[in-house]
């Protein structure tokens, strides 16, 4: 009676993802181009991609077969926190892997201001009740402001304002 197995041995490959020469997380200016490098040592040589998550969605940027290195520059026009990600898919006897690295791109975009004053007529009446609205739009979010509010008569007024949203 003859058994045959069959053993397989994987091992991890040997992977470096760099932003911007470093090997490390980053914190960018919205609009800032970042250099991503992905680059494999072991084995020499395989099919790679670079992705970016940025929590909702994953995209696939450039992809290489048969490559030991892989870069792009790539351009972050949104704030907010991405994940950079270096993928090696399986082959041989290679397991698949991937490295990563958080790009954290800060808001550089202020935020825009619509404001309503009702009654419109500049008449003053001091028994009127008078209503003053903002409205704060931003690309990221809004959080709370400091209104200064200055008068005709010269009198200036700055509160620190609880947005609430209706």
């Amino acid at each position: 009676d003859t058994k045959t197995f069959i053993l397989s041995v994987k091992k991890d490959p040997s992977m470096v993802l760099k932003l911007n020469d470093l090997n490390q997380d980053l914190t960018i200016s919205q609009g800032d181009s970042v250099d991503i490098e992905g680059t494999l040592s072991e084995p020499s040589t395989g099919d790679l991609k670079i992705k970016i998550d940025d929590g909702t969605t994953t995209t696939v940027i450039k992809s290489e077969i048969d490559a030991a290195s892989i870069s792009e520059d790539y351009q972050f026009n949104d704030a907010g926190t991405y994940t950079v990600i270096f993928d090696f898919a399986a082959q041989n006897n290679y397991n698949a892997k991937q490295v990563s690295h958080t790009i954290t791109v800060d808001d550089t975009e202020a935020p825009q201001f619509a404001n309503d004053v009702n009654p419109q007529d500049r008449t003053y009446d001091p028994n009127a009740d008078y209503t003053w609205s903002i409205e704060i739009t931003d690309n990221i979010e809004v959080k709370d402001s400091t209104v200064k509010l200055s008068l005709d008569d010269g009198t200036t007024s700055t509160d620190h304002l609880s947005l609430i949203h209706i």
